[in-house]
């Protein structure tokens, strides 16, 4: 706008004197206010982890199920001053991981110890600037067990989020909690040492042990003697401790007079007897499983039976596997 200015001018003849002055003066002016305001990225804070259903009844542990899935969500808040409009849910917008203590949250995806999710969602509003973002992962049972005494840390969530100017959180929001050791296993669906005559040892039989926990498995061995119908005269039973085993090898060291060594031993009906341990069993978990379905390691057991002098009939028994952290 352009100045205006008003003047008057008067004189005064005073004495001889001429006196000149102003009787007013104005004038105003405008210039523009301007400021640019950016648009910086949400930030994301309060974060949770929990299994569903929380089996464990504590919400920083995570309990397995042998075999499957559990489904663990990591919750957060996530905040953007310039409004919740400006949240940006599509694409790959709201993304998460799960990962194992001696892991990293940038590591390719797999089920032992990286989870990801890149199609998290926003869920309900908290307030007119913060918004609940909300990823679930499908935990397989292989998962690295967390080895922290208190049982609560070794595994963490993360929540990383964008706005609709593609401007990214600073930092991702974070919890930590703990994936229980698992022991589960599955074995044969029997062990059948054939038809043999009074007297002989059986040739070895195997029995395949799959791991379908997150630990190192070794072995506890017990069953019962080896009841039925006899024939003949024979009105007995096959003990249980006629039944001979080897964790940890085959053949080697087997022979033919069922001679002990130190890889084979025999059944025990006793479930507290130290022989029927199989400490060097070690059956890891599986600790390469890939993203998708994963799968049991799996180890052998192998077995024999030597048939009591004069035993005749048809016998039979059940053998227990009890699953031990190696």
């Amino acid at each position: 706008m352009a100045a205006i200015a008003a003047i008057i001018i008067f004189f005064v003849i005073e004495g001889g004197e001429v006196i000149t002055g102003y009787v007013g003066f104005s004038s105003y002016n405008s210039t523009p206010s301007t400021v640019n305001t950016t648009n910086p990225g949400p930030t994301v804070d309060n974060c949770t982890a929990i299994d569903e259903p929380n089996d464990a009844s504590n919400v920083n542990q995570v309990t397995l199920y042998a075999g499957g899935v559990k489904n663990v969500r990591c919750l957060c808040t996530v905040n953007d001053n310039s409004g919740g409009a400006d949240f940006n849910t599509t694409g790959a917008n709201i993304n998460g991981t799960l990962y194992y203590t001696t892991a990293s949250s940038s590591w390719t995806a797999d089920n032992y110890q990286h989870y990801v999710n890149t199609s998290c969602e926003i869920g309900s509003i908290i307030n007119m600037t913060s918004n609940q973002a909300k990823c679930r992962f499908n935990v397989w049972f292989n998962a690295h067990n967390s080895t922290d005494a208190a049982g609560t840390t070794g595994w963490t969530c993360n929540i990383w989020a964008k706005d609709n100017g593609d401007n990214s959180s600073a930092t991702a929001g974070a919890d930590t909690f703990a994936i229980l050791p698992l022991t589960a296993l599955s074995i044969c669906s029997q062990i059948n040492f054939g038809t043999l005559s009074p007297g002989d040892v059986s040739a070895e039989t195997n029995c395949t042990v799959n791991n379908w926990g997150n630990i190192k498995l070794n072995l506890q061995l017990n069953g019962t003697n080896m009841t039925g119908q006899g024939l003949g005269t024979y009105t007995g039973q096959i003990l249980a401790g006629s039944i001979k085993y080897n964790c940890t090898n085959t053949t080697a060291g087997w022979t033919s007079d069922f001679a002990w060594n130190s890889r084979t031993a025999n059944l025990s009906g006793l479930l507290s007897d130290s022989t029927a341990n199989c400490n060097l069993f070690w059956l890891s978990p599986n600790m390469t499983a890939s993203a998708g379905t994963s799968t049991p390691t799996s180890n052998n057991t192998m077995w024999r039976l030597r048939v009591p002098n004069n035993a005749r009939g048809n016998f039979g028994g059940t053998v227990w596997f009890v699953g031990l952290p190696g």
